[in-house]
């Protein structure tokens, strides 16, 4: 549910009715299995870098350098 949710963002009403429970209950099983998922998968570097604002500078100007391609599928 929660990864359908990050693909698709729908509203948790939605989300609910597409999964047969309700708004409620979706919306404490998506924010129950997003701190799992965050504590788990690797931080973005971005993410990594925020609250230390000479290396985020840093960061930010490597990237923009790069090129990024993105595949949703």
């Amino acid at each position: 549910m929660t990864l359908y949710y990050l693909h698709h963002v729908p509203t948790f009403q939605m989300l609910g009715i597409n999964f047969g429970v309700s708004e409620s209950t979706a919306n404490n099983i998506f924010h129950y299995w997003i701190d799992i998922l965050q504590e788990l998968l690797p931080a973005s570097l971005l993410e990594e870098f925020r609250g230390k604002e000479d290396e985020y500078l840093w960061i930010q100007e490597i990237l923009i350098e790069q090129e990024l391609i993105v595949d949703s599928t």
